[in-house]
């Protein structure tokens, strides 16, 4: 049975969106990757019996600011999460996100705001919330790299296993590149392993 969650008041989608179409009407791609993620989130929300509105809220607002400045999106978060994502700046614009939607939409849903906080790499023990906003972001139809389809596919297959592989696929790519690998995504990944194949 899919869950409503009816604190969420009918104009809070309609204005968010609003202010996405606003600030990215200069920037075509990122406004078409987060209509794109709010379609995903959408279909597999009403896949899993999940409240689609609150999958909804999380799309149109994970890249609300994306393309800001990190070191002005830096002066907004508390000192702990600056600190623990010092490495990993780009993700800061989750974190803001979900602070707007706290502080201007007064919305207190927690799930909403984690999701939206952590999107960027996920961290263990996620709502199916989250990991609906993780893998919409990472398979929405504007992405293009090797797998996506297949994961694509198994996202509305095995939510779990589909994560996994998503997570995967992004410390693959991080190690390839040589780049900082956060301990969210090394955590989740282990999470997920023991899962599936049990603590080694």
């Amino acid at each position: 049975m899919m869950t409503v969650n009816r604190s969420l008041k009918p104009f809070i989608i309609d204005d968010l969106k609003q202010q996405v179409i606003t600030k990215y009407q200069e920037s075509p791609k990122r406004l078409q990757h987060i209509y794109n993620v709010v379609d995903t989130a959408i279909k597999l929300a009403n896949h899993y019996g999940i409240d689609s509105r609150r999958a909804e809220v999380c799309a149109w607002a994970h890249d609300l600011n994306r393309d800001d400045d990190p070191q002005l999106l830096a002066q907004q978060l508390d000192f702990k999460i600056l600190k623990s994502y010092i490495n990993v700046p780009f993700a800061y614009h989750g974190f803001v996100a979900a602070n707007i939607l706290k502080k201007d939409y007064h919305i207190d849903d927690l799930e909403i705001l984690k999701a939206v906080a952590y999107h960027t790499f996920g961290k263990p023990q996620m709502s199916n919330l989250a990991k609906i906003i993780l893998l919409a972001d990472k398979t929405c139809a504007d992405r293009e790299y090797e797998g996506v389809e297949t994961l694509r596919k198994l996202s509305f297959e095995d939510l779990d296993l589909a994560l996994w592989q998503c997570i995967y696929s992004l410390i693959e790519y991080h190690e390839k590149n040589n780049h900082f690998i956060h301990e969210d995504l090394l955590n989740l990944y282990q999470d997920l392993k023991e899962k599936y194949y049990g603590k080694n």
